[in-house]
């Protein structure tokens, strides 16, 4: 797991899949405050017999919290067919960096959760993970998860190396107001007002 907007925070952090009603989770990694990376060192393995009726495959990031439940931060999306499609067989395995998106940190209610695990409605970037991606034809498809061989924490360093990660993309969103058409009017003494909001803050 690469930099998160949590970084400020003591986090105790684990991944977390449900596919076809068993539930997978990672080991519980503890980061300390100021760290950039944390290192999971694991192998999600899902058995998938194909076709299947679930493609919707939700990857959740937790810091746990064994006083007050564990909180959500965010989650990547994967679509089961896709995987399938590209990376089925020898030498079409794959290291890519994800982005972990959610609600943001303001927020710790009902919404928010669904923020967490909802494409659609999460805004905020949470960090990336680097995932390395492979399918293999097996007769005995199984679901569990296991810990990640030397050769591939190895593969995955010099990944890591090749770039920084850690640095971010600031950007400047420029919004020309211009005239409105066919507006409803309006019913109050006010005119119309165009407003502009991005998270809590409002233009």
């Amino acid at each position: 797991m690469d930099r998160s907007i949590f970084s400020e925070h003591d986090l105790n952090v684990y991944m977390q899949i449900r596919w076809q009603k068993k539930l997978l989770k990672t080991k519980t990694v503890d980061r300390e405050r100021g760290r950039s990376r944390t290192q999971f060192g694991q192998t999600f393995q899902l058995g998938v017999q194909w076709p299947s009726a679930q493609d919707r495959l939700l990857l959740k990031l937790f810091d746990e919290d064994l006083l007050t439940g564990d909180d959500g931060i965010g989650s990547i999306m994967f679509s089961v067919k896709d995987i399938i499609s590209n990376y089925d067989g020898p030498g079409n395995d794959v290291l890519l960096w994800k982005n972990i998106y959610g609600a943001p940190a303001t927020r710790d209610n009902e919404f928010a959760k669904l923020m967490n695990e909802n494409e659609d409605l999460r805004s905020d970037w949470k960090g990336r993970v680097l995932l390395h991606i492979s399918v293999a034809d097996t007769k005995y498809p199984m679901s569990d998860v296991i810990d990640m061989d030397e050769d591939m924490k190895v593969m995955l360093r010099e990944k890591i190396k090749q770039g920084n990660f850690d640095q971010s993309t600031q950007y400047s969103i420029i919004a020309d107001v211009g005239s409105g058409i066919c507006l409803p009017p309006f019913k109050k003494k006010d005119p119309y007002t165009v407003k502009v909001q991005i998270q809590d803050y409002c233009l």
